[in-house]
């Protein structure tokens, strides 16, 4: 269902972090020590070639088949061709524009360091400024793009055991210490995804790279992980947790927000130097729309903002209360409307927005481990998406942000309810949701194209929608 939505949320930077992951001396990545800061060992990379045996993960059997993982990720996912979309038309031209430089060909993305830290790995680019050389070692090589550790974890650690049945006696914990990446947490996952799709200090998509064309990152755990061809099995990583979707959605929410209050941390910093206010943090579509009466920014019926101020987290809060069970705490709250408050004022203080960022990212950081931990069941699925629908917050009236943030919710809790109880399936209500959908997508341009703002009469069709959805709810 969320599918509907892939073409503009997927539009991002295809990679991911490597929080885990330890950097490699034969890599040629930057130096490696004999422990991290954690105490914890560094280990080898040791490329997705090493993967890539028939016997172990390329068997060439259908997608997502057990020992088909490095097949399905190299045929189907989007991750493996990270760096072959650096050589194409649109990176040179985005790179063009940045350098400002007269001519695309004198361009090359494939070996900016600023595309690669996120294209290949967080970590790449002080390796490439210092050193001016890209990393092909023996067994690493940046051309695979996003590869097996990028999200697994650096394999020398683990490679020559991790198929033994004493490895898969190992505690989550264990395999960590061995350099192993724990990706059936979904924290953990999550948390691995938004170093790249939501940013962080060194990994920055702000304004200036956007409009020099770089799609703008719109990340949702929940939507990008149904959508993800995946080279695992889904129902193994249901097992257990039938609610999959719903607590998917809500970590995702939650991991996302503190993230991007550490990155909004990092831009207020004087000392990083960097534009200030930095538009990226705002509601695109507030300054980009048409000029006409029916569109996103003038019918804000509830709009407490002064005219021509800039609403700020638009894209990443405005699900988080429902996110966090509906009863966020007060203080939390609070605290982010204050941020939110002096985030829209013209020429917002840089170091007070800072202290307020890293204060509400502090308050936020036990609850995914508490949302991944909670269970839902079906009557709880119902009341969530009850109170999600009836939108009493007036989430969808706010922006098309919000809009898509609200249909992307009720689609991930109605996804969770058919996946506890396939027989109380409500097509009727499944396809108003589709409806739903549907509004949210940007109006036809051409055959093929599209604009790249929402209509100008969609908060009103978005409201009929929804209250079809209300209704279905309802009975």
């Amino acid at each position: 269902m969320r599918w509907l939505l892939a073409c503009l949320l997927a539009g991002v930077v295809i990679a991911v972090g490597d929080g885990f992951a330890r950097r490699s001396s034969r890599a040629e990545l930057p130096g490696a020590a004999a422990a991290t800061p954690g105490g914890r060992p560094e280990y080898e990379l040791r490329g997705a070639g090493s993967c890539a045996a028939a016997a172990c993960h390329n068997g060439n059997g259908p997608k997502g088949s057990k020992g088909s993982e490095y097949t399905t990720w190299v045929i189907h996912d989007p991750h493996a061709r990270a760096v072959e979309v650096l050589y194409g038309k649109r990176s040179l031209q985005i790179e063009k524009k940045r350098k400002h430089s007269p001519e695309v060909d004198e361009n090359h993305p494939e070996r900016d360091p600023l595309c690669l830290n996120c294209h290949v790995r967080p970590g790449i680019e002080p390796y490439l400024t210092q050193t001016h050389k890209l990393p092909r070692g023996a067994a690493f090589s940046y051309e695979d793009g996003v590869s097996c550790e990028a999200c697994h974890g650096a394999a020398g650690g683990w490679l020559t055991d991790h198929y033994t049945a004493e490895w898969r006696g190992k505690s989550a914990a264990q395999k960590e210490a061995e350099g192993m990446c724990n990706t059936k947490d979904l924290r953990l996952r999550a948390e691995l995804c938004v170093r790249c799709h939501v940013g962080r200090g060194d990994i920055d998509v702000n304004h200036d790279l956007i409009a020099a064309g770089h799609p703008r990152l719109a990340f949702e755990f929940g939507a990008f992980l149904a959508n993800m061809p995946k080279h695992w099995s889904e129902e193994t990583d249901k097992a257990g947790r039938r609610d999959f979707e719903a607590r998917a959605w809500a970590i995702g929410q939650a991991v996302s927000a503190k993230a991007a209050l550490k990155l909004l941390a990092h831009r207020a910093d004087v000392k990083n130097k960097r534009p200030w206010p930095e538009f990226a943090e705002y509601d695109c579509f507030a300054c980009h729309h048409d000029l006409k009466a029916q569109n996103w920014r003038r019918e804000r019926k509830e709009r407490k903002e002064l005219p021509g101020t800039l609403p700020w987290g638009s894209w990443y809060f405005p699900m988080l209360p429902d996110a966090l069970g509906g009863e966020a705490p007060k203080e939390l709250m609070d605290e982010l409307s204050s941020l939110r408050e002096a985030m829209q004022l013209f020429g917002p203080d840089q170091q007070d927005v800072m202290a307020r960022a890293q204060s509400v990212s502090a308050k936020l950081r036990p609850w995914p481990e508490k949302l991944a931990r909670q269970e839902h069941d079906r009557a709880a699925l119902d009341k969530a998406l009850k109170r999600i629908a009836a939108d009493d917050r007036r989430v969808s009236e706010a922006s098309w942000d919000g809009a898509a943030q609200l249909y992307l919710a009720i689609a991930a809790h109605d996804s969770a309810r058919d996946d506890l109880d396939r027989e109380k399936r409500d097509p009727v209500l499944k396809t108003r949701i589709q409806a739903l959908g549907k509004q949210l997508s940007f109006p036809p341009l051409a055959p093929g194209q599209h604009y790249d703002s929402p209509a100008e009469d969609g908060p009103k069709r978005v409201q009929e929608a929804l209250k079809r959805i209300q209704q279905a709810l309802q009975k």
